[in-house]
C-alpha cells in the first residue's frame, strides 16, 4: 500500500518551468510503479534541496486514507536542521507566514536542541502545520536561519560556512514520519545523507 523513499537533495518533487516531469520524483515514481504494476500517488512534497523521507501511496484507497491522516494532523513529522547561531532554548514558533501566493496564514513549528557547535546549532524540528517553506521561514524569523538556505538564510554566513565545510545545499532533512494506518503503527526513519553526515563529522 505504501512506498517510503529517502529523497536525495537536488531532486524536485514536481515539474517546473525548465524541469520535465520524467526528471522529477513524481515522474520517477510513476515509471517505477508501471514497471511493478501499480499506480503511484505522491502524498506530500519536499523542497528540491531538502533530503529525507517521502511517502507514496500505491493505490487510490491508501491515498484517500493518508490524505485524511494529513488533513486531521494524525501524521507526525520530524526534521533535522542546522541553523545559524547558538540556540538557547527549545521553543514553539507561532508567527504567521506568507503562503506561495503571498497571503498570510497561521503556522506552528516546534523545535528541540540536539547539539550546539561553535557558530551553529543542530535542531530537531516538528512542524504542527504544513505551510509553504514553513520551517525555513519560521527559523529565519527568530534569527536562526537554516545553514545555506539561499532564500531565507544569511548570505555572508553561508559563504563562510560553504567555504569551511564544503556543503553545497541547505542543511534540512526530513527525518521521521509516524502514523497509524489500518490498525498498524508506522515509524519510518530516513538516515542522513552522506553530505550532511560529513558536515556533522567536520
Amino acid at each position: 500500500d505504501i512506498l517510503a523513499l529517502n529523497k536525495l537533495p537536488g531532486l524536485a518533487s514536481q515539474p517546473g518551468k525548465h524541469l520535465p516531469f520524467e526528471k522529477t520524483l513524481s515522474g520517477i515514481c510513476l515509471y517505477y510503479g508501471k514497471q511493478h504494476h501499480f499506480q503511484t500517488y505522491l502524498l506530500h512534497r519536499l523542497d528540491q534541496d531538502t533530503s529525507g523521507i517521502i511517502v507514496v501511496a500505491k493505490n487510490v484507497e491508501t491515498r484517500r486514507k493518508m490524505h485524511q491522516l494529513f488533513e486531521h494532523k494524525k501524521i507526525k513529522k520530524t526534521y533535522l536542521a542546522m541553523v545559524k547561531g547558538l540556540v538557547k532554548h527549545n521553543q514553539e514558533i507561532t508567527n504567521q507566514i506568507p503562503d506561495n501566493r503571498g497571503k498570510l496564514v497561521s503556522a506552528i513549528t516546534n523545535y528541540k536542541i540536539i547539539k550546539t557547535f561553535s557558530t551553529c546549532t543542530l535542531l530537531e524540528v516538528i512542524p504542527e502545520t504544513g505551510r509553504f517553506h514553513q520551517i525555513r521561514q519560521h527559523l529565519a524569523i527568530i534569527n536562526h536561519p537554516i545553514v545555506l538556505d539561499q532564500t531565507y538564510g544569511d548570505y555572508d554566513f553561508n559563504v563562510q560556512f560553504r567555504k569551511q565545510y564544503s556543503l553545497k545545499r541547505q542543511f534540512l532533512h526530513a527525518h521521521t514520519l509516524k502514523f497509524r494506518l489500518d490498525s498498524r503503527n508506522y515509524h519510518l526513519q530516513a538516515p542522513l545523507t552522506s553530505d550532511l553526515n560529513l558536515t556533522l563529522k567536520k
